[in-house]
């Protein structure tokens, strides 16, 4: 036996339709009331710990809280900063089956094992203290932070034919770039030349 009285425009259908779209209603509504209520939440303190896809906050009172961060969840403020170890940031997050999930973090002040986004302007000056086949570690001036330059395809060299040393001053010009399986922002080399 077939359902025929579903078949047809009939006032039972009607009502069936006007049920499953009340219903369809009412269960967005309570989701969008649950995830109002937990937007806005904040978190503020120093990063002891840095894992893939986590965050271990030390707030001001000792407590130390795991957020998880993720490519489709977490913005970044500035957007080419990832915390590091020793950063003071804070956090706005939801929670989501148990978890805390970080979804803005925002830069207050760089802690000692990071390179301020502010000062990363292109191009830079840097004295080379590593050199490997997919990039350069290069410190700034009298700045004792080590930062990690990638090579690409397309990256020129001059003079041509010439590849850095150890020890080298060069000027470099790069771009900042999200790295496509992590989380983390590589500064990609557009054009390194051999300074004075």
């Amino acid at each position: 036996m077939r359902f025929t009285f579903l078949r047809y425009d009939t006032p039972l259908r009607r009502i069936v339709r006007c049920a499953v779209g009340l219903g369809w209603v009412a269960v967005i509504g309570v989701a969008y009331l649950a995830a109002a209520e937990d937007a806005g939440q904040r978190a503020s303190g120093s990063v002891s710990q840095m894992g893939y896809g986590k965050i271990v906050l030390k707030e001001k009172d000792g407590i130390a809280r795991t957020f998880l961060e993720g490519r489709r969840d977490t913005t970044y403020d500035p957007e080419s900063w990832r915390p590091e170890a020793g950063d003071e940031i804070e956090i706005t997050y939801i929670q989501r089956e148990q978890k805390l999930v970080a979804t803005t973090v925002h830069l207050v002040e760089v802690g000692p094992n990071n390179v301020d986004p502010a000062k990363m302007t292109s191009p830079m000056d840097v004295t080379i203290v590593e050199v490997g086949r997919s990039g350069i570690i290069g410190t700034r001036g009298d700045d004792p932070r080590r930062i990690r330059f990638a090579f690409a395809r397309s990256t020129q060299y001059e003079p041509v034919g010439w590849k850095p040393l150890v020890g080298e001053k060069v000027s470099v010009i790069f771009q900042a770039k999200q790295n496509f399986f992590t989380f983390n922002v590589s500064f990609v080399i557009d054009k390194i030349a051999r300074g004075n």
